[in-house]
């Protein structure tokens, strides 16, 4: 019953509701920025530059880690956010050590986000002043997605600044 659709054919119909989807939370978001600081939608140039580098980024992971060198075949976007790769065509072990480079890759790209966006280190250690900083710059980026279309990074970019924000909520209402 279900063996008829390809991952392809749904990951095409699904994009544009997950889109819609995950934007849907923008009003509870923009409340939790609002119990600490009035949200603004920042510098546009450095979160496009920044949103940019990280779509570059996104596609050297995908044909980096793909298991096959065509193009047709190169990993989705969903397969480094799960950090698995859904082919199974080779060998166990050449596939574990693939998608634990992936994921190894796709953990320096996170962490590279959250250090364009000031996110401290060590949270619990972090004063109020950087942690509001934070918080800004991660309600800023995740306006900034929000407002683009459905495309490569949309998704994945909006996930780990969503991450920021609540991490830094979280520590603020400690």
């Amino acid at each position: 019953m279900f063996r008829s659709v390809s991952i392809e054919e749904l990951a095409t119909r699904s994009s544009e509701m997950d889109h819609r989807l995950i934007f849907s939370i923008s009003p509870v978001v923009r409340s939790l920025v609002e119990q600490y600081l009035v949200p603004s939608d920042g510098d546009v140039t450095q979160l496009t530059a920044l949103f940019s580098k990280y779509v570059r980024e996104l596609d050297h992971i995908r044909y980096a880690h793909s298991l096959s060198y065509s193009s047709e075949r190169r990993l989705s976007e969903a397969e480094i956010v799960a950090g698995t790769i859904l082919c199974r065509d080779l060998p166990k072990q050449w596939r574990r050590q693939r998608i634990d480079q992936m994921n190894a890759h796709a953990t320096a790209v996170v962490g590279d986000v959250r250090r364009a966006l000031h996110v401290p280190r060590d949270l619990c250690g972090a004063g109020r002043e950087e942690l509001l900083g934070a918080l800004g710059r991660g309600w800023e980026a995740w306006s900034y997605v929000s407002s683009r279309d459905a495309g490569d990074g949309v998704g994945s970019f909006s996930v780990i600044v969503l991450g920021v924000v609540l991490d830094c909520h979280r520590f603020l209402s400690r």
